[in-house]
């Protein structure tokens, strides 16, 4: 049998291959000929056709977040029967209720016979008025902004360890109850209560980097948080239970920066607009999932994700003084610090002037929430939440795969050409390689550790933690090997041993390097503090990869960088 993609057979597997044991990731139609009433089961059949596909490489295969159901690859197509169907729906409804959203799981599409089924056209509004006071409400609307932040680095500070100071970690403890047993009997057992008694454990927890811990989950600079953690006084409280602590403590630093943030935050307009693409539509949905907006809609029919956005719709709709107004784009996205932010409702409304019937045009962007609150977090979470990117932790986890996996294709197509094919090919590549000897030394970034010591009491773990903290402070002020620490930071980012270093002449304020080893290339700069005027310029010039030292950065630095050059922009 030919192993050929372009072979052009197919297999057919009875149903006993859908149970466990069996991995096949390219499986699109499952088609169900008998009757089963066997949850599980059915789990596991659906479960079959629910991996991510792979090509002829081995490699997965993703869809765009945006790609019509025609050319979605990643489909499953069942062929169910009365009792499958009803497992399905019931299915999709439990994804959305452990997820608490309307959007969870994939969506389905419904057919008969190859006709689709649930298809509901949308259709723009041909009132002129609402067109034209909806295209000066969207010109408007569609410029694009930008932003940068600023920390008031004293302020955070001493929020910091003001709210840091007040946390407690409960104690590690065992509750031991005592019984006494009289006698055993056909009756029961007759016992006598002989009291209880807290015994406080030790408990043993894996190492952990302090310092790089907080700066992860906070975005604090390493300069930033040594002022923090010199200062807080519930040491007794870290060492009871370091994790949890850690974690409490960035809960607490990342609500105090959000607070910050809202006070540096600047936003300006960029050069850049959203697109005016309000075209009519078609949607494979079901009657619950809209709702009719023929008066003051742009469409005549308007897409709903809660009852709440029903009703605000439905009240919209019959409001003498809205002109038009619609539900945004999933692609109008605003950027903020906390993810990408996209707002529920567009509105163009109307005022009239008792006097002198002059009438005023007012724009309005609309949330809706289930209460009147605003400081009913309950309310808000899960859909701030949502709207902010973080629906729940195995996206970022799924983004994080695929970035990984986009990178690993990229190289494969960047691969190293053959240096022995062709003579000039050969020169190019060897150019400045000769004899060298590397040795293997200490690592330039030592990875400090602190755990607890079981063994000591609470006051001399306290000693070990101070000690702990001065000796991580004094690497920041330290000497290093310049062309020792350029070494291990290139090969950490995958750079070959044979990279070359040519300063940069147009940085005046910094001394920058650009590190090239043929195939990759990365500006590298070692100084203990960034210029002001340097990280303007990688503000606006984030076309080149940047490599930074983490304690030339304060806290608003670092945002600023991370923000405009994402993933180009490292610190070590």
């Amino acid at each position: 049998m030919s192993d050929s993609i372009s072979n052009q057979i197919e297999f057919i597997f009875s149903n006993s291959a859908l149970g466990v044991g069996w991995d096949n990731p390219n499986i699109f139609n499952i088609a169900t000929l008998s009757n089963s009433f066997s949850e599980i089961k059915k789990r596991q059949e659906i479960g079959r056709g629910l991996r991510i596909c792979v090509n002829a490489e081995g490699q997965r295969v993703y869809d765009q977040l945006n790609v019509d159901d025609a050319e979605r690859i990643n489909q499953l197509t069942v062929i169910p029967n009365e009792t499958y169907d009803t497992f399905v729906t019931q299915y999709q409804e439990e994804i959305k209720e452990v997820y608490d959203t309307s959007t969870a799981g994939a969506e389905m599409t419904h057919t008969h016979k190859d006709k689709p089924q649930n298809e509901v056209r949308f259709k723009r509004s041909g009132d002129e008025i609402i067109n034209k006071a909806f295209k000066r409400f969207w010109k408007a609307l569609a410029k694009k902004t930008d932003y940068t932040v600023g920390f008031n680095e004293n302020s955070l500070i001493e929020k910091s360890i003001e709210a840091l100071n007040k946390i407690e970690i409960a104690d590690y403890v065992a509750e031991v109850s005592s019984r006494t047993i009289n006698s055993i009997t056909e009756a029961g057992i007759e016992d006598e209560f002989g009291g209880t008694e807290n015994y406080k454990l030790k408990a043993h927890f894996s190492n952990l980097d302090l310092v790089a811990e907080m700066s992860e989950n906070t975005g604090l600079s390493y300069n930033t948080l040594f002022k923090i953690i010199q200062r807080i006084k519930n040491y007794d409280h870290f060492v009871k239970n370091p994790p949890q602590y850690i974690h409490q403590s960035s809960v607490v630093i990342k609500n105090i920066e959000l607070e910050e943030m809202l006070r540096g935050l600047d936003y300006h307009l960029t050069d850049e607009s959203f697109p005016f693409e309000f075209e009519d539509y078609v949607k494979n949905i079901d009657d619950k999932n809209y709702i009719n907006t023929l008066q003051k809609g742009v469409f005549d029919k308007m897409m709903i994700d809660s009852t709440i956005e029903k009703h605000f719709a439905m009240a919209t709709d019959s409001d003498d003084e809205v002109i038009c107004f619609l539900k945004l784009p999933a692609y109008y996205k605003i950027p903020t610090p906390i993810g990408e932010y996209n707002p529920d409702f567009g509105i163009v409304m109307k005022r009239k002037s008792l006097r002198n019937g002059k009438e005023s045009e007012f724009y309005f962007v609309i949330e809706t929430k289930g209460t009147n609150d605003i400081n009913d977090k309950k309310s808000l979470k899960e859909s701030e939440a949502y709207k902010a990117g973080y629906k729940k932790i195995s996206d970022i986890t799924i983004e994080r795969n695929k970035r990984v996996i986009e990178k690993i294709i990229k190289e494969k197509k960047e691969a190293t050409p053959d240096l022995f094919k062709k003579e000039e090919r050969k020169k190019e590549h060897t150019k400045g390689l000769g004899f060298k000897v590397f040795k293997l030394q200490k690592s330039n970034f030592p990875r400090v550790e602190f755990a607890q010591d079981p063994e000591k009491t609470e006051t001399g773990n306290i000693e070990l933690l101070k000690k702990y903290i001065q000796e991580k402070e004094a690497q920041l002020v330290s000497l290093f090997n310049k062309n020792e620490l350029i070494t291990e930071i290139l090969i950490k980012n995958g750079f070959k041993l044979n990279y070359t270093l040519t300063e940069q002449e147009a940085f005046k304020e910094n001394e920058i390097l650009l590190a090239s080893d043929g195939d990759k290339e990365t500006l590298i700069c070692l100084d203990v503090i960034l210029n002001d005027v340097t990280v303007e310029y990688f503000k606006t010039n984030t076309d080149q990869k940047l490599i930074v030292l983490e304690r030339a950065l304060d806290t608003t630095k670092k945002w600023n960088l991370k923000h405009s050059m994402g993933d180009k922009f490292h610190s070590f």
